[in-house]
């Protein structure tokens, strides 16, 4: 009797997360992206991996069901995945391994932590497993398997938001991420809610002079108001020379690692350390 193991790079479920979160890095280095055409060509309705895919979202997106129907939820997913054409699932693993192996680092490109893996190695050997497997792994799989689908939803959503806020670097990283993903992949959406981000950082600059101007403890209303058009001001000239520096950089010659959040952050710093010329330095 043989002892099953499970297999990362031919996890389906894996696959498509590490390379989800690849898109979200290619847009973030300005590269052209490489990940995305990956998705829309091998994970479709028409495609044996997208099929598969779909058979782990049904298991995945069950949580707070009652063990009768976690059991004939799951046992509804392994018959689905029992019709699939196996040989050409295999094909379609093979060509997408390939693919990737001629375009990233595949050792690097699966160092990426997942969340959700022992979920996804339990169905991986659910799927996979047959009767000359060892039988104590496949209830063991089946054990964890049914330990998601019965737990409620909001402790779940506790377990998972802890995971992406420790996975997470800075709230500011996610919402930059998100803009240019917006940017890149819906232009319409963008264009539609790209108004509001101006404002909200215009919101954001008055509510940081108001707060100075209680700080500093102006004694009349005349020194208040010439802080207040100083800010305005201020903030106009360091928008408007960001906006110029990265116009310039568009037909510069940028060295590789500096492209894209690199040469951003430097810029900003070089910019806040202009600004703080015009309130003096003492040495």
């Amino acid at each position: 009797m043989k002892k099953f193991k499970h297999s990362k790079i031919k996890n389906t479920a894996i696959l498509f997360e590490l390379l989800s979160k690849q898109v979200t890095a290619d847009v973030l280095s300005e590269t052209s992206n490489k990940s995305l055409p990956m998705i829309r060509k091998y994970f479709n309705s028409k495609t044996e991996l997208g099929k598969e895919l779909a058979c782990y979202h049904i298991v995945t997106e069950a949580i707070g069901k009652r063990e009768s129907s976690a059991n004939k939820i799951l046992e509804l997913a392994v018959q689905h995945r029992k019709r699939l054409d196996v040989k050409k699932l295999a094909r379609e693993k093979y060509n997408l391994i390939s693919e990737l192996r001629t375009v990233y680092d595949i050792d690097m490109f699966f160092e990426s932590r997942v969340s959700n893996y022992r979920l996804y190695a339990a169905l991986y050997k659910m799927f996979e497993y047959d009767s000359s497997d060892n039988p104590t792994a496949h209830v063991e799989s089946y054990e964890t398997i049914l330990e998601h689908m019965t737990s409620t939803p909001k402790a779940n959503m506790i377990s998972e938001g802890k995971k992406m806020y420790s996975e997470s670097e800075s709230p500011e990283l996610q919402a930059l991420t998100f803009k240019m993903i917006v940017e890149k992949f819906s232009p319409a959406l963008y264009n539609s809610l790209g108004i509001f981000l101006p404002l909200i950082a215009v919101n954001c600059a008055i509510l940081g002079a108001s707060l100075f101007m209680q700080e500093r403890e102006y004694a009349d209303l005349a020194q208040t108001t010439v802080f207040g058009l100083g800010s305005g001001v201020g903030f106009f000239l360091a928008i408007a020379g960001i906006a110029a520096i990265r116009e310039k950089l568009r037909y510069s010659n940028v060295p590789d690692p500096l492209k894209g959040l690199g040469i951003t952050f430097i810029i900003t710093g070089l910019m806040a350390i202009a600004f703080m010329g015009f309130m003096g330095i003492t040495l």
